[in-house]
């Protein structure tokens, strides 16, 4: 395995970056981006770790309420641990023009979830305790897209990396513009997309709570 740029490792702060890199496994390239932020901050109820995974738990279930392009989630099939979906998108809801997409999603609770595609490609969500303790909660994107069919180093790797930029930025900014639609102009293309997505995915969370719709 050859990594252009080494993953960094980050401590638990306030001040995360999101880190971008392509891993080449043989041939296939595999392009890699991700952004961690905490869950409770001063001046917010803390949310405690079974509301959390309920949370996430809701996501797998009913995606529309956490991504605005989504409009319906329809279970197929689960078990205790996997869950398979299949989501349909609003008209230009998904960046490569989809109708609908089945992903199988991975459940390990309390802490992570997986969704892959057909493909392989993954989107990780997965929470983390930092070191203050108990309600000290982190929340984290990982995005994880698969190419065997693109060489390393060739026109057509080079392409794909900016298109799956492109796909990264609108699924990140899906539930942001739901509720700030003005400034969608301004964080596309902007190095806070990730910060932004992360950030909007724990204000659901708390909605969700404050509402009662969590217990």
């Amino acid at each position: 395995m050859q990594c252009m740029k080494k993953r960094q490792s980050h401590p638990f702060s306030f001040s995360l970056r999101a880190h971008s890199f392509y891993v080449i496994i043989s041939k296939m390239v595999v392009f890699n981006m991700s952004y961690t932020a905490p869950i409770n901050q001063k001046g917010r109820r803390s949310l405690t770790a079974s509301q959390i995974w309920e949370c996430i738990e809701r996501k797998v279930r009913n995606a529309e309420q956490f991504v605005s392009a989504i409009i319906n989630t329809e279970i197929l099939s689960e078990s205790a641990t996997e869950v398979t979906r299949r989501v349909t998108f609003a008209p230009h809801g998904h960046p490569a023009g989809a109708a609908e997409a089945v992903e199988t999603c991975r459940m390990y609770k309390p802490c992570r979830v997986d969704f892959v595609a057909a493909d392989g490609s993954t989107i990780t969500n997965a929470v983390s305790v930092g070191p203050g303790g108990d309600e000290e909660f982190y929340y984290t994107y990982i995005f994880e897209w698969h190419h065997p069919e693109i060489a390393e180093g060739t026109p057509e790797a080079s392409a794909q990396r900016i298109a799956d930029w492109k796909v990264c930025r609108r699924r990140l900014t899906e539930h942001f513009a739901s509720s700030h639609p003005k400034l969608i102009s301004h964080i596309y293309g902007s190095s806070q997309t990730t910060k932004l997505a992360v950030e909007a995915t724990i204000d659901t969370m708390h909605r969700l709570v404050a509402e009662g719709e969590v217990a």
